[in-house]
């Protein structure tokens, strides 16, 4: 009896031990999946898509050969665009606008991405990702002012050209500083370890110079350390993996 209960209990033992150890060995291929995340390269390079798509829509307002004078008097500015180059460019260059911000928000998207699989309890994700949408969402203002610039050119009289004109130039050329936030979001996050030591450096003095300009009143060319910064941030992140930072 002795004997049959123990064989009994053996018996029982190892029926009920058997699928822990499958359990076991079957966690582990999700932790490593986990741990060796690829997150693909479509979103980084959109990055640079939205640097260099956005340069050409940023600074097109300079191949319509509109002189000073002719920006200050409606009539003049007019007679100025009202040529079929100067429309041409303005209606293709609206249009890499809306692709400058569409680019834009996916990179944000997969930025936010990396940026959350190195700093799990960060507030920086979020903070970065808030400022990249923010630069896109003032992106497009900018590209329907040119939209309805040249998409309706005689529609609206010469004050409507005037003020349009005004706005898709300097609206396109302030709306970047916005990104000094997340420059500078990214490097406290490289100064925790998320990224190389020389990416938090390059942010930290690009979002300080954009900053110092913005505080002298020069918005305007204070969009240019942004683009640097951002062509920086594009290549990290085609470099980069989620599970280690780029060295």
């Amino acid at each position: 009896m002795d004997c049959g209960g123990e064989q009994t209990r053996q018996t029982f033992q190892g029926a009920t031990s058997k699928p822990m150890a499958i359990a076991t060995s079957s966690s582990k291929p999700a932790a490593a999946t986990r741990a060796g995340i690829n997150t693909g390269k479509a979103w980084a390079w959109a990055g640079v898509a939205t640097v260099l798509i956005g340069i050409v829509f940023t600074w097109a307002p300079a191949f319509f050969g509109v002189s000073e004078s002719e920006a200050k008097d409606p009539a003049l500015l007019t007679a100025a665009l009202d040529t079929d180059a100067n429309l041409w460019i303005g209606r293709i260059t609206s249009g890499l606008g809306f692709l400058t911000v569409g680019a834009l928000l996916v990179f944000a998207a997969g930025y936010r991405r990396l940026l959350a699989a190195r700093l799990p309890d960060s507030l920086v994700p979020s903070v970065t990702y808030g400022a990249l949408a923010a630069t896109a969402g003032a992106l497009i203002i900018a590209a329907v002012f040119r939209a309805i610039l040249f998409d309706s050119f005689q529609v609206y009289g010469d004050s409507m050209h005037s003020v349009t004109y005004a706005l898709s130039w300097d609206v396109a050329l302030a709306s970047w500083t916005v990104i000094y936030v997340a420059a500078g979001a990214s490097a406290v996050a490289a100064f925790r370890g998320a990224f190389s030591r020389w990416f938090g450096i390059v942010s930290a003095i690009l979002a300080g110079l954009g900053m110092l300009l913005m505080m002298v009143g020069l918005a305007f060319p204070a969009h240019m350390p942004a683009l640097i910064w951002l062509l920086c941030a594009a290549v990290v992140a085609v470099r980069a993996n989620e599970g280690e930072a780029v060295r």
